[in-house]
């Protein structure tokens, strides 16, 4: 406000004028103002004072309700002689023309301007610098991004022109169009990127199942469709650590095909696959609950892991396992059929042990079922 008073409200350079008292013993002269030649003049004088009030070019820390308010009490001190507040005692009467205070009013319009220049020129500098920031980092986005094409290219070398010639009314037309230019590019990019990212989200999805594929083909026996060693393994790990965990007990049976050598010697090779397929078919047909995993060591050897399965209940499906495999019937290619049989040991998961420490407990079982043979 005191930036505002300053160049608004400063002070009559010279008190106003008092018309002479008059002489003792003299009739006062009137004195006729010309208003029928100055109407015209203050009213001129009012309206660009009013429009002034209404669109002033603000300073620093001004208030436009302020600075028109002020302007409104001069040009009502100018056109009709009203006394201005802070300025004029406030009990002044509206006097003639000659005697308002012309000086304050020319003083004020004066530096006013001056002030006002001062303040648009530092704006349109600011504002040159700004755009000139603008255009730069414009070319530097299009530049980092890669998106420079024939379009944006033709927008970027009308705004270099602009800065060579310091034209910044010039640059501010041709910014927007640029600014398009450039999205349009940048867009362009964005969905060239999205693209990209979608195929290769598929060949890593892809990737992902060859390898799930790659992983259950590991844990898959391609013969007989039992799992694999790995998987036997882990099923062991996991029924162990569930006993550790909860108490639920676990058994497993070891199978292995009688005289498997001995088919693949005098039948063929072939003859055994089938042998391998058929006892496999069998366990199946035995070992059907959900907590039953069969899986094949390799060669003639079979495992079946129970998990929640105690020694008792393992004892019984070892039994019914060994009856089935008495007579297990093969169909050779030929049409003959040949009956194969399997030995089967079984032991029950113990707290603590390891995986080879029940492993070896099941296959002492077996053994012992063969040596029982003969």
């Amino acid at each position: 406000m005191a930036n505002l008073r300053g160049l608004f409200g400063r002070p009559a350079a010279a008190p106003v004028a008092q018309p002479p008292a008059p002489q003792p013993g003299l009739m006062p002269t009137a004195q006729v103002e010309p208003r029928d030649d100055l109407t015209p003049v203050l009213d001129c004088l009012g309206a660009m004072l009013q429009s002034w009030s209404k669109h002033p070019i603000l300073l620093p820390g001004e208030d436009c309700a302020d600075a028109e308010r002020i302007v409104a009490e001069w040009q009502r001190h100018a056109t009709l002689g009203t006394p201005i507040s802070g300025v004029h005692a406030p009990d002044l009467l509206a006097g003639p023309v000659h005697a308002r205070d012309w000086t304050a009013l020319t003083a004020l319009a004066g530096e006013r301007r001056r002030a006002e220049a001062a303040n648009v020129g530092e704006n349109l500098g600011d504002l040159q610098r700004a755009v000139w920031a603008t255009v730069s980092s414009l070319a530097r986005v299009a530049g980092e991004d890669a998106t420079s094409d024939a379009v944006v290219e033709q927008q970027l070398s009308l705004l270099r022109a602009c800065a060579q010639r310091g034209d910044t009314a010039a640059a501010m037309r041709e910014l927007p169009a640029a600014l398009q230019a450039i999205t349009q590019a940048l867009a362009a990019r964005q969905s060239s990127a999205v693209l990209e990212r979608v195929a290769m989200a598929a060949r890593v999805e892809s990737l992902g199942r060859a390898l799930s594929a790659s992983e259950d083909a590991a844990r898959t026996d391609p013969l007989t469709g039992a799992g694999t060693r790995l998987r036997f393994v882990e099923t062991m790990q996991r029924a162990l650590a569930l006993m550790t965990l909860s108490g639920a007990q676990a058994s497993l049976l070891a199978l292995d095909v009688d005289d498997l050598k001995g088919i693949n010697d005098t039948l063929g090779h072939a003859a055994g696959d089938l042998a391998i397929k058929a006892v496999a078919k069998a366990c199946w047909t035995v070992c059907t609950r959900p907590t039953d995993v069969l899986c094949r060591l390799g060669g003639d050897e079979f495992a079946v892991v129970m998990t929640n399965t105690d020694a008792t209940a393992a004892a019984s499906l070892a039994d019914r396992l060994e009856r089935r495999m008495q007579e297990v019937p093969v169909t050779l290619a030929d049409g003959v059929v040949r009956l194969v049989t399997a030995s089967i040991g079984f032991a029950a998961a113990k707290p603590g042990e390891t995986v080879d420490a029940w492993i070896a407990r099941a296959d002492k079982s077996l053994y012992d079922v063969k040596h029982e043979r003969g």
